[in-house]
């Protein structure tokens, strides 16, 4: 089952492809290949996830690492 995290990311990840989507529409491609395009400009869903996982932890690894040196550090 997802998190919430997760359903959220996704949600959001989807919403942007529905936004490329609709506006390669607009620009005249055909309904039936502008989501295709949309997936390979945006780089697949997947992949951008995981982008965004990476740079989650590596946010809290930095935050983490920060919080214990001001605790060394008398803060």
């Amino acid at each position: 089952m997802p998190t919430d995290y997760e359903a959220q990311l996704r949600a959001e990840l989807e919403h942007h492809v529905d936004l490329l989507t609709a506006d390669l529409a607009r620009a005249g491609v055909p309904a039936h290949d502008a989501r295709r395009r949309a997936l390979i400009a945006f780089g697949g869903v997947e992949q951008v996830k995981e982008q965004c996982r990476d740079t989650q932890w590596a946010h809290v690894l930095r935050r983490t690492a920060r919080l214990v040196y001001d605790g060394l550090r008398g803060r």
